[in-house]
């Protein structure tokens, strides 16, 4: 990557004072809630892009890029809660015959890393693995953190797999890297064997380089023959331990340095093949810090007593990096009963109680939609309690102009509060929002219907190490994602050809540069290249603009805007929020798709079955329960929906233009949009182009259908 231009103003800083522990060094950030200004670098502007912008911060004192020279690593901030809160909880699980958390302390953590890095190295070694990347491929378990801080102990970088991948992404993914050993749990390990046998069948050597699969779960007799026939040996997580404690006495880890690659991480894939995302110790102190600017500081005061919930992937780098930045004060990170039945995580979330939760918007989406189902059909007077609560909060935040402060009522602070206790958040410092922005509308919502008014929400991606902006959430009436952090700089460039110009309309496609942002993707040089810009900024592909203020909209992504046959471009994802925000207690989910060929836009509805049930009673629909399915999709149905609901000129439709309306949809009584049918990424992104090819069918009837407002079929 080519080095960044020459500067007056300095590049990369230390936050560090001489003699300052890591809890002064915290304490000593800038806070965020003090920084309302970007500052643009002297004479930084170049044809066809905004000038460079940095944090106030930044533009006097330089790029934040390190902590505390103490504490390089991550593994650093573990081991250093290890020394200092030994007895503390580190990890909370609960195991699959109980009911209840069960603990494991900084020092029985250390014991168990310990134990499983002798014997993962005395894998490594008498197997001649050179320089070896390990595989974890398994929900959220501690055994995935024990892994993950095992291997970073012992400078083994790591890749995460997921279900989503899919058989070819995962293949793609385990030849390039050359993995030889995975770490997974026992339902994976069917789809392994496959793929090995899938590869042998067509005689190509791609997973030649697998020889080992170890089990977080007990080995069963059916698998450890099928890992055999396919030339792979198969160990449990126990066995090693077990081999470890032998081996322990003599061991000594070899600890990373700042320079180690810690995971290759590897995209989503929203769009394409997913690419692999080098990322280094040095790039995760460095976001690390950020994280510690903006809510580590609340929890000084909790340090070996503070709980966090790890409910979003672990493969995924937004929980991963959370976590990390849990550390900082020695926080027990408490996991679902079972990662992988997201039905159960409420029942674990009341149990655990967390000061800390990281979600993204969909997750608040679902609470706000849920709880509006139920003020709009249950009529009892508890109901009513809440409903006057939750209004009369909103309507305080609204008159302050902001929620900066949490205004306070005896009778509705009790319904608020006995509520928020009822889904385990009676603890809660603060929620972190990320992978989206969230909607105003819904922030201020959860804000009341929790009694709550610390929301973080932020942007970032795989390649920046995670987030590089943070919305501390006082604003009440804009959708966007904050300033830019401390450790990073950008700048936006003109996309003409989609009608974004940065002198025009201060937006376009949002580059950025700084300490944290990824070096190269891996054994990918051509993909490496195109990512970057003569002047070393990461090209992002999100469309973004900037405000008079200096904080930053994402429009959408800048590969799922679209023409319509009129030639207008169209943001679906923006299209997507308005209606979500002006509906949301009808929809759950939407999706907007249109064609070049075609004039109006099409949608794909999520409504609760119990709501379009009032509908339909309500307008006296004649349906039964084989029907319902076929009448609510039924044209005289959905004009019906359409005028009564849908087409409602004023409140946030009227930012629409017509062409950005859809004037036709299909209604499902379920989500549509899942992890399963491969048209959700495990972060709960849209994955576009997979949605577009699974509901191809659907989309030529609803346009063979036509428009609505053209379509006169009645009941």
């Amino acid at each position: 990557m080519p080095p960044p231009p020459p500067s007056s103003l300095p590049l990369l800083v230390s936050s560090y004072q001489k003699g300052h522990t890591l809890e002064q060094t915290i304490e000593s950030l800038p806070d965020y809630h003090g920084l309302t200004e970007i500052k643009e670098v002297p004479n930084s502007a170049k044809e066809g892009h905004s000038p460079i912008f940095r944090s106030e911060h930044s533009y006097h004192h330089g790029l934040a890029s390190m902590l505390h020279p103490d504490y390089k690593c991550v593994v650093d901030i573990y081991l250093n809660n290890v020394e200092r809160n030994p007895n503390s909880n580190a990890w909370a699980y609960i195991p699959a015959s109980g009911s209840e958390y069960q603990y494991i302390t900084f020092k029985e953590s250390k014991r168990l890393i310990d134990h499983f890095g002798s014997a993962l190295v005395e894998l490594v070694q008498t197997n001649n693995l050179t320089s070896p990347i390990i595989s974890i491929y398994s929900h959220n378990r501690y055994e995935w953190l024990m892994s993950d801080l095992t291997c970073q102990m012992n400078s083994l970088p790591t890749v995460s797999l997921y279900d989503t991948l899919g058989p070819e992404s995962t293949k793609h993914i385990l030849q390039v890297t050359q993995t030889p050993i995975i770490l997974t749990v026992n339902s994976k390990i069917d789809n392994l064997v496959n793929l090995i046998h899938e590869s042998a069948y067509y005689n190509n050597d791609e997973l030649s380089s697998l020889k080992i699969i170890i089990t977080f779960d007990q080995v069963q007799a059916d698998q450890l023959t099928r890992c055999q026939d396919a030339g792979v040996q198969l160990l449990s997580l126990t066995q090693l331990l077990k081999r470890g404690e032998t081996l322990q006495a003599h061991f000594k880890p070899n600890l990373p340095t700042p320079d180690t690659i810690t995971t290759v991480t590897f995209t989503s894939g929203t769009s394409s093949v997913p690419k692999g995302v080098e990322l280094t110790q040095s790039m995760f102190m460095t976001a690390l810090l950020n994280s510690a600017a903006v809510a580590t500081k609340k929890l000084l005061k909790l340090r070996g007593t503070a709980r966090i919930f790890a409910m979003l992937p672990l493969a995924h780098i937004l929980e991963r990096l959370d976590i990390y930045a849990s550390f900082y004060h020695a926080v027990c990170v408490y996991f679902p009963k079972d990662g992988s039945n997201p039905k159960t995580f409420l029942d674990d979330l009341k149990k655990a109680r967390p000061h800390i939760f990281i979600t993204v918007p969909r997750v608040l989406m679902k609470i706000e939609n849920a709880v509006k189902h139920k003020i709009h059909t249950d009529g009892s007077f508890k109901v009513k309690l809440l409903k006057n609560a939750i209004n009369w909060k909103m309507q305080q935040y609204k008159l302050m102009g902001h929620t900066k402060t949490n205004p306070s009522h005896w009778l509705h602070d009790t319904i608020l509060n006995g509520f928020k206790k009822t889904l385990g958040f009676d603890s809660l410092l603060f929620f972190v929002v990320g992978s989206a922005a969230l909607p105003a509308g819904t922030s201020l919502f959860i804000k009341a219907l929790l009694n709550h008014n610390l929301i973080y929400t932020g942007y970032g991606s795989t390649e920046a190490c995670c987030g590089v902006t943070m919305n501390l959430g006082s604003d009440i009436h804009e959708n966007h994602v904050g300033l830019i952090s401390i450790t990073t700089e950008f700048r936006i460039k003109d996309r003409p050809e989609l009608e974004y110009v940065f002198g025009e309309n201060r937006a376009g496609e949002i580059m950025f540069r700084g300490p944290q942002v990824f070096k190269n993707y891996f054994r990918d040089e051509q993909a490496t290249k195109k990512a970057f810009d003569e002047d070393g900024f990461y090209i992002s592909g999100d469309i973004v603009q900037l405000t008079d203020d200096g904080n930053i909209k994402i429009l959408d992504r800048a590969n799922n805007f679209f023409k319509l046959s009129h030639g207008e471009f169209i943001s679906p994802e923006r299209i997507e929020t308005v209606y979500l925000e002006e509906y949301i207690e009808w929809i759950g989910q939407m999706w907007v798709i249109g064609r070049s060929h075609e004039s109006f836009l099409v949608g794909f509805l999520f409504i609760d079955r119990a709501q379009i049930i009032g509908f339909l009673q309500h307008y006296r629909v004649q349906f039964n329960e084989e029907n319902l399915q076929s009448v609510v999709n039924s044209l005289p149905f959905k004009r019906l929906f359409f005028n009564k609901v849908l087409n409602d000129p004023n409140g946030k439709l009227s930012e629409l233009k017509g062409f950005e309306m859809i004037y036709n949809f299909k209604i499902y009584t379920e989500e549509f949009l899942t992890i399963e049918n491969d048209t959700l990424t495990t972060t709960l992104k849209v994955r576009r182009h997979k949605a577009k090819a699974y509901f191809k069918n659907d989309i030529d009837e609803l346009y063979a259908e036509g428009s609505l407002l053209q379509n006169k079929a009645k009941f």
